[in-house]
């Protein structure tokens, strides 16, 4: 962890620019590490730089929340989302499942425009 603090440190100092894959390898170390307060610090940069109109660094913050289990984060860039992909909606859901939610996740696959084997097969596990 002390390694990705020591990358989040460098972002914005001696001209050191963040890219969206820059923010990628973050957002899944902080996933594989369930490292929330780091990832909370990754999304007020991703924030600050523009790069939140991503759908895919969207989709990642929404994963990272969801694998931390901080829902409430998870929902909030959801529903900030421009426009959702089935990928941004299977995420939402197995946010949910994942953590026990399984009437929010429920919702979330009543409400999902478009589903495909991924959905299904989610649904069918949680």
């Amino acid at each position: 962890m002390e390694g990705l603090n020591q990358a989040l440190g460098r972002l914005g100092r001696h001209g050191v620019q963040a890219s969206v894959a820059t923010f990628v390898s973050l957002l899944r170390s902080c996933c594989r590490l369930k490292a929330l307060s780091v990832g909370r610090r990754v999304h007020a940069h991703i924030i600050r730089t523009g790069c939140i109109r991503d759908r895919f660094l969207g989709n990642l913050l929404i994963q990272m929340y969801g694998i931390c289990g901080s829902l409430e984060e998870a929902r909030a860039v959801f529903e900030k989302l421009r426009e959702p992909n089935v990928y941004s909606w299977n995420i939402m859901f197995m946010a949910y499942a994942q953590n026990g939610s399984l009437v929010d996740a429920r919702n979330v696959f009543d409400k999902m425009p478009r589903r495909n084997v991924v959905s299904w097969t989610a649904m069918i596990t949680a």
